[in-house]
């Protein structure tokens, strides 16, 4: 992390080149490193189907 933060604090935003291969080599490594788990337990998520906690019944008297 700490080779990220010292490019990027040392990029010069004005050099469009520079900016270009920034993203490019920092946006390829990210995508490499994503979590397989996280991406299934994400698209679960969104689906409804990743179960967080035991449901309760919000009824009263139960």
């Amino acid at each position: 992390m700490a080779a990220f933060e010292t490019e990027r604090d040392g990029l010069d935003l004005e050099d469009l080149t520079r900016v270009a291969a920034f993203r490019d080599k920092w946006w390829a490594r990210a995508v490499t490193a994503r979590d397989a788990q996280l991406d299934s337990d994400s698209d679960a998520g969104m689906a409804g189907d990743l179960d967080l906690a035991e449901p309760w019944s919000l009824a009263s008297g139960q």
